[in-house]
């Protein structure tokens, strides 16, 4: 099952400043390529990816886009693997997911590395039921391309978790998504997200 673009679609535009200085000295040319913003200064493109920030306090972090949720789904911060607060999300019988959607274009071929942490407790899903991330690519002249790696059931410790891909085509925006359907009771908890090219 792959998860359709979300309704209520909110991207929060970025702007990407490449800054290029030539330096000669002794007839060497020194060519510097200096990526303006916290995010990608950090080798992150994602903006809050530990669920640090939440400006007005309604459980959703800052950056971050919740759809179908609960009142149990919402940051946290009495669970954390780094700084102080986590998502949690909470098995309701119902679809639910956090994403983060950047205004990013690049090239088919392009490499990405997708790493985050989660504890997960008394999971139990049923054959109907996911837990998942997801990178889903949206291609420059339409469609998509998606990406899934799965949260371990049961109840685990804090556990890294990582994907890797690769863009087919030719794309003008990515959506990072955490998604849970029917976690029949579990709890989980993510925390520290990252996507980064890959070298």
């Amino acid at each position: 099952m792959q998860p359709s673009r979300p309704t209520m679609f909110s991207p929060y535009p970025r702007r990407r400043a490449i800054l290029a200085a030539l330096l000669c000295a002794f007839g060497a040319a020194l060519a510097v390529a200096v990526f303006v913003g916290s995010a990608l200064a950090a080798n992150n493109l994602l903006a809050n990816s530990s669920f640090e920030k939440d400006s007005d306090g309604d459980g959703i972090p800052n950056n971050w886009t919740l759809n179908n949720a609960s009142g149990a789904d919402k940051r946290v911060c009495n669970q954390s693997y780094h700084g102080a607060c986590s998502f949690k999300m909470v098995g309701a019988g119902a679809e639910i997911f956090i994403h983060q959607d950047l205004d990013l274009a690049g090239s088919g071929g392009d490499s990405f590395k997708l790493t985050f942490w989660a504890k997960t407790k008394e999971i139990d899903l049923d054959t109907t039921g996911l837990l998942k991330a997801f990178v889903i690519v949206y291609f420059t002249g339409g469609g998509t391309e998606s990406f899934g790696l799965n949260i371990s059931p049961g109840t685990s410790p804090w556990t890294k978790y990582v994907l890797e891909l690769a863009a087919s085509q030719d794309y003008n925006f990515i959506v990072v998504e955490l998604f849970q359907d029917d976690l029949a009771g579990g709890k989980v908890w993510v925390d520290k997200v990252k996507l980064a090219p890959n070298p």
